[in-house]
C-alpha cells in the first residue's frame, strides 16, 4: 500500500481495507470489519466540527494513524483517509490472526471482535495518534489483500447520529449481518 491508497474517500478505503493484512511485531492479522467516517458532512464523525485536541490527526494526510479513547478505557485504531485537511478515517472493528498462510491452507486463530479488543490485541497506544503508517519507525504495517473476498455492508454500530448510512463493511465469510460468526 502507498499513501495514494489512503488519500481517497473513507468509504472507498474502508471497502478495500477489508481483507487487508496488518503486521505488528511479526504477527499478521487480517482485517475483517471496518467502519468509514467522513468529515464535516458526517455527524457521526469526530471530525464533523473540525480539528480539536482529540481528533486533529483526522485532518492529516491519508495514512496517518488516529487513536482515540472510548469509554475511558478502549484504544480504538483508525486510519486517516483523504487529503490533508479533509478529516475522514476508517475505524478497524475486527481482525483475525493468521497463523500460517501457505496456498489454500490458511489457518486462522483468535478472532478479535470489537474496536476496543482490536486495540488491546494490537497493543495500540494513544501516543500512536498522529503517527505515519509510512515512516521508518511505524508501529505497524498494512498490506493490501491478496485474495478475493466478499465484502458486505450494513449500518454503523454504536452511534446515535447518521445511523442510516451503510458504511460498515465486513468480510461476509467471517461475519453476518444478523450476528457475528467465525469461519
Amino acid at each position: 500500500m502507498d499513501r495514494d491508497f489512503f488519500e481517497r474517500p473513507s468509504p472507498e478505503v474502508a471497502i478495500d481495507l477489508v481483507g487487508a493484512i496488518i503486521v505488528r511485531s511479526g504477527q499478521q492479522f487480517r482485517i475483517i470489519e471496518v467502519e468509514a467516517y467522513g468529515a464535516f458532512d458526517d455527524p457521526a464523525s469526530h471530525a464533523c466540527r473540525g480539528p480539536t485536541s482529540r481528533c486533529w490527526p483526522m485532518f492529516e494526510s491519508g495514512g496517518t494513524i488516529y487513536v482515540y479513547l472510548s469509554y475511558g478505557i478502549h484504544r480504538c485504531l483508525n486510519f486517516v483517509t483523504g487529503p490533508k485537511g479533509e478529516g475522514g478515517a476508517v475505524l478497524i472493528r475486527s481482525i483475525v490472526e493468521l497463523r500460517s498462510a501457505t496456498g489454500d491452507d490458511t489457518v486462522y486463530e483468535e478472532l478479535t471482535l470489537g474496536p476496543g479488543r482490536v486495540g488491546r490485541r494490537l497493543g495500540v497506544d494513544l501516543e500512536w495518534s498522529g503517527s505515519d503508517l509510512f515512516s521508518d519507525d511505524a508501529h505497524l504495517r498494512v498490506f493490501e489483500r491478496s485474495d478475493e473476498i466478499r465484502v458486505a455492508s450494513s449500518t454503523r454500530i454504536g452511534i446515535s447520529k447518521a445511523t442510516e448510512i451503510e458504511w460498515r463493511f465486513y468480510d461476509s465469510s467471517f461475519l453476518r449481518l444478523g450476528g457475528r460468526v467465525s469461519r
